[in-house]
């Protein structure tokens, strides 16, 4: 399954998952990509009570104001990851003046919908979209075979658990333009 019929952007292959929401639902049902890529486009995804109430908090200069956490696959497999909705949302908070050490970014790289090499042309465009948007900084980095092991390699999740939800890993780099 794939396109517009499926629910998906014209070209994009759709997954089995989805194939199956398709087919229970007995007509065209638009993706989650999609979905955002349209709010995107008409301008919703900027006016998103949720991100915007987010956005002014992180901003609002109080030694408490929360920290943003992005968790999400760092690729332009369009199947998981979008690299458009990261670069939307980015813009949205730069928008709201978040300052950009309030915006911790999580990436999750792909080697599943994209190239198994190919993440480091990933990490270029986010330290380029972190500069750009001048909001956001890399603060932990792993490999979806670890974060989305659906093989049981409970080590594996333990230690994408662990780094998310307690700063740990294996190895530590300081990176200063991310």
């Amino acid at each position: 399954a794939s396109g517009a019929a499926c629910g998906y952007p014209e070209g994009e292959a759709g997954t089995t998952e989805f194939g199956h929401v398709l087919f229970d639902a007995g007509r065209s049902v638009f993706s989650d990509l999609m979905l955002i890529d349209k709010a995107i486009e008409t301008g919703a995804f900027a006016q998103n009570k949720a991100l915007t109430a987010a956005a002014d908090a992180a901003a609002s200069g109080t030694p408490d104001a929360p920290i943003i956490h992005l968790v999400g696959i760092l690729s332009d497999g369009k199947v998981h990851s979008s690299l458009e909705h990261l670069d939307a949302i980015l813009a949205l908070f730069a928008r709201g003046k978040v300052p950009a050490d309030r915006v911790h970014i999580h990436a999750v790289t792909d080697g599943r919908d994209v190239a198994g090499d190919s993440s480091p042309k990933y990490i270029d465009w986010l330290a380029a979209a972190v500069k750009r948007h001048g909001v956001g900084q890399l603060v932990s980095l792993f490999g979806r075979a670890w974060g989305k092991a659906r093989d049981n390699r409970w080590k594996r999740i333990e230690a994408a658990f662990r780094s998310l939800c307690e700063g740990t890993a294996a190895l530590h780099l300081i990176e200063p333009t991310l």
